[in-house]
């Protein structure tokens, strides 16, 4: 039996800001079960944010004021 692909849906800027709010609460086992992903694409997402295990300091780059993932790092995600 070969193994197929699954279809899986676009990152949608909550998903982003998902991951923003919570990586430092929840594992990335808890992420994927909320998001419906796997545990290896919230780990792939969280390197591409600069968001690592070892980088648990506040990270202003690529935040707007509010704290918010600014549109610009959003966009580049989705490339």
């Amino acid at each position: 039996m070969s193994k197929t692909k699954k279809h899986c849906s676009r990152w949608t800027d909550n998903d982003y800001q998902f991951i923003v709010d919570n990586y430092k609460k929840m594992s990335n086992e808890q992420m994927a079960k909320k998001l419906k992903r796997t545990p290896a694409a919230i780990a792939n997402q969280r390197a591409k944010l600069g968001l690592n295990n070892w980088n648990y300091g506040e990270r202003r780059l690529g935040r707007n004021e509010d704290g918010r993932v600014s549109s610009f790092i959003l966009n580049m995600l989705k490339k």
